[in-house]
């Protein structure tokens, strides 16, 4: 049986993921993988890396919408028994090749790191595409994908769900410091848009799948079993077939695609794979 320890959306967040690492520890698992969100800078990224570096197994690193580009290449060429998902990008354990697509379709203003299909507007950033995993893949129903963005899924059971708000007519929020405009149509992100909802405040919070496009179609083409990432935060610790069908932990599916996140709040798992897959949510103090 191969189980691989899921630490995502860390945020910077040292003391979580060494507890993490330390839960993956007591459940033996054969490999780990920090798959995006470390931090936002230097200190960040190298307080995550230290954090989970005393483990005596594979850990394998790789960006994802966070990571500015230098400050993740100091801090993982700086860091120990850490291997970098940017540039070995299979790795065999137990029969399995972990294949990795470092990045996000979607970065905040200072990342380094973006997946997508074609460079132009994007010179800014490391590029890295679905179709850089076609030749990676040898053994299909041996294969599992590592990526921090989700692929795009279809229901509300996805592991791409992501919430927000979209204001209903236009209202402002006083505070002693300022007074803040909320326009009508304006898309309000979650936890937010659920507490202005919750005061009362004209915002519809609706459900959007936001996971990438290509790499649904990638999976399902290649026929690829199993499959982790992180990023949406509320879709976190969630798992479901390659047919979209949800699954709980511990039951045992021929195909699971899960999502871990967030590392931040003390979330994690572990993906099971022994012919068939499985998952086991992690929670432990943040």
């Amino acid at each position: 049986m191969l189980k691989i320890g899921i630490i995502t959306c860390a945020h910077g967040n040292g003391k979580a993921a060494e507890r993490l690492r330390k839960a993956y520890e007591y459940d033996k698992v054969d490999a780990i993988i920090l798959s995006g969100d470390l931090g936002d800078d230097f200190k960040e990224i190298t307080a995550v890396l230290k954090a989970v570096a005393p483990a005596r197994v594979p850990i394998i690193a790789f960006p994802g919408s966070h990571e500015p580009a230098h400050d993740y290449d100091r801090a993982i060429k700086s860091s120990k028994n850490i291997i970098d998902g940017t540039k070995k990008r299979r790795i065999t354990i137990k029969g399995h090749d972990l294949i990795t697509l470092p990045g996000s379709s979607v970065n905040v203003p200072h990342a380094g790191f973006r997946i997508a299909e074609s460079k132009q507007g994007l010179k800014a950033f490391r590029l890295f595409s679905v179709k850089d995993l076609a030749p990676l893949v040898r053994n299909p129903s041996r294969t599992v994908v590592l990526c921090h963005d989700p692929p795009r899924c279809s229901t509300k059971a996805g592991i791409d769900v992501a919430y927000s708000g979209i204001v209903q007519r236009t209202f402002f929020i006083a505070t002693k410091k300022e007074i803040t405009a909320y326009g009508r149509g304006e898309i309000v992100a979650q936890p937010l848009a659920r507490h202005l909802a919750r005061k009362g405040c004209p915002v519809k919070v609706a459900y959007r799948n936001v996971g990438i496009k290509e790499l649904k179609q990638f999976l399902k083409h290649k026929r690829i079993p199993f499959f982790a990432c992180g990023h949406i935060h509320e879709a976190g610790q969630r798992a479901i077939t390659a047919t979209g069908k949800r699954l709980v932990p511990g039951a045992w599916s021929q195909s699971v695609w899960y999502n871990a996140a967030p590392a931040i709040e003390g979330k994690g798992g572990i993906l099971l794979i022994d012919g068939k897959g499985t998952f086991k949510n992690i929670i432990v103090k943040p």
